[in-house]
């Protein structure tokens, strides 16, 4: 009569198998959700500053109408946002803009998350040196 492994009652050795098999696949799984994570990160980070960036130019859109200078507003509120709420830069998971009053260059951008606002011509960006000016 044939046995399986599952039949005979639980063993030490079984155990060890299993812990190996089980390992084996963490192994290779995990390098590939960390890549699935940071790509997903990635995405609402450009979805999410398309959002702040639509928010500027409709801004600056209504002030130009208006006749009110500077174009630009001078910091990023939740008014400017039609739900009232500051879109999450999504790898320090916070809402805070850092403001300048130049231009953002590598050398403005702090690695402190969150975001960097320009006003003087309205860009804006993670703030992280990781990205190398593409976000």
């Amino acid at each position: 009569m044939v046995t399986t492994i599952f039949k005979k009652k639980p063993t030490l050795t079984k155990f060890g198998i299993f812990i190996t098999i089980f390992l084996i696949v963490a192994i290779f799984t995990l390098p590939k959700f960390e890549e699935i994570n940071l790509k997903t990160k990635t995405s609402k980070l450009k979805g999410h500053l398309g959002i702040m960036r639509t928010a500027i130019a409709t801004e600056y859109a209504r002030r130009a109408i208006n006749g009110i200078s500077p174009l630009y507003p001078h910091t990023i509120t939740k008014e400017l946002f039609s739900n009232q709420k500051l879109p999450i830069e999504p790898f320090s998971k916070t809402q805070k803009i850092t403001t300048l009053d130049t231009p953002i260059t590598s050398k403005t951008i702090q690695n402190t998350g969150g975001w960097i606002y320009s006003k003087v011509n309205g860009e804006i960006r993670a703030n992280y040196s990781d990205f190398r000016g593409q976000y």
